[in-house]
């Protein structure tokens, strides 16, 4: 098992799930507020943003897979590989909002606005990439 293609593909995953975030954050404000502010301005603008963390979170997530995958000796299941992406990625989110609580700019949020917005953080900055991030060799033993 090659490092490289479970880093590669897994920031190839997250690079899809950067801007599927921003869509889904999008759709979150459209349906909450029954509009979307700045008319998605802000959405293009985050996106070279969230491309750098899609990168970044997909690569670690490749690196988690990879290192799971070599401790098990087996090929893990998508439904294994998408659990452990969206348990880093929430575990990440979740040290960096305890770490905000104090911060005077930190605006607290409603309870539903806090799982709407972890759910979109999982499944497109965790899970998607930890799917893709196995790669698919002509060899099983590769």
């Amino acid at each position: 098992m090659n490092l490289s293609r479970f880093v590669f593909r897994g920031a190839l995953g997250g690079l899809i799930g950067g801007p599927l975030f921003l869509i889904g954050l999008t759709l979150h404000d459209f349906y909450r507020l029954g509009y979307t502010p700045y008319n998605g301005a802000l959405q293009i603008m985050a996106l070279p943003y969230m491309l750098v963390v899609g990168l970044v979170l997909g690569s670690l997530t490749g690196c988690i897979v990879w290192i799971s995958e070599c401790k098990a000796k087996v090929h893990l299941p998508m439904i294994v590989r998408a659990m452990l992406g969206a348990g880093f990625v929430f575990t990440l989110v979740s040290l960096i909002q305890m770490l905000m609580v104090d911060h005077k700019w930190h605006a607290p949020s409603d309870r539903l606005e806090s799982l709407i917005n972890g759910i979109v953080f999982v499944t497109t900055l965790g899970s998607l990439p930890a799917i893709i991030a196995l790669p698919r060799t002509a060899n099983p033993d590769d």
